[in-house]
């Protein structure tokens, strides 16, 4: 039996949910590196570890909350997080190296350590931003009805709210400093767009667009079978 067509609104909600899942996803990841560095610098202790640790607290209660929500469809909504963290992985990367010049510029110490702090803030600030883009967008397509999904159940305001205690902590004696520059800024603004590329996310949805492992993969099963058959 087939199965009836997605209304628009239905392909605009789980266009949505993809896209603040992978995102989110990002994020994560984004916090686990912050960690490391700091870990890599010697500077994981007292109140900065604490505030660390509460940061990642509240990043694995998102995790278990999409766990729970992802149900049976857990591996592949995870081979897709992989493919979209691949696709964004040469901005960000732009992303970190533009913020540590400015931060070497401005002579502020661990600029590595506070380079992922940024990175870190703007991917939240995406992730703000989508959920707040997609609502409308679901508010539109939903007309003259009214819109039933929450997308809030995406926005992480005890992590955010932890990670401007972060700011505050390792920012705080250098507001008087060069923060950004065209460069940085730049930066930025690619890395936000990549974040929320329909286009990209779609094509990750439709198996376009998947992991590298995911591709070796195949490769391999399709060289195994040609061996079979000869």
């Amino acid at each position: 039996m087939e199965q009836s067509p997605l209304s628009k609104y239905d392909r605009v909600k789980v266009t949505a949910c993809a896209n603040l899942t992978f995102i989110n996803d990002v994020l994560t990841q984004s916090v686990m590196s912050l960690i490391q560095e700091a870990k890599n610098l010697g500077i994981y202790c007292h109140k900065r570890k604490q505030i660390l640790n509460q940061m990642f607290k509240e990043i694995q209660k998102y995790e278990r909350f999409i766990l729970r929500e992802s149900g049976d469809l857990i591996w592949q909504r995870a081979e897709q997080c992989e493919a979209f963290t691949e696709q964004v992985e040469s901005v960000k990367q732009t992303l970190l190296a533009e913020a540590e010049k400015v931060l070497i510029d401005g002579g502020l110490p661990n600029t590595s350590y506070l380079a992922y702090i940024h990175l870190t803030r703007v991917t939240f600030m995406a992730a703000d931003v989508a959920i707040r883009g997609w609502d409308k967008k679901l508010r539109i397509v939903a007309s003259p009805r009214k819109s039933t999904y929450n997308m809030n159940i995406f926005r992480q305001e005890k992590f955010h709210g932890r990670l401007q205690q972060l700011i505050s902590f390792d920012l705080a004696s250098y507001q008087d400093r060069k923060t950004e520059s065209e460069g940085s800024e730049k930066a930025t603004r690619e890395y936000l767009m990549k974040l929320t590329d329909t286009d990209m996310i779609c094509r990750i949805m439709g198996g376009q667009i998947k992991a590298s492992w995911v591709l070796e993969d195949e490769a391999n099963k399709t060289a195994d079978t040609s061996v079979i058959k000869e």
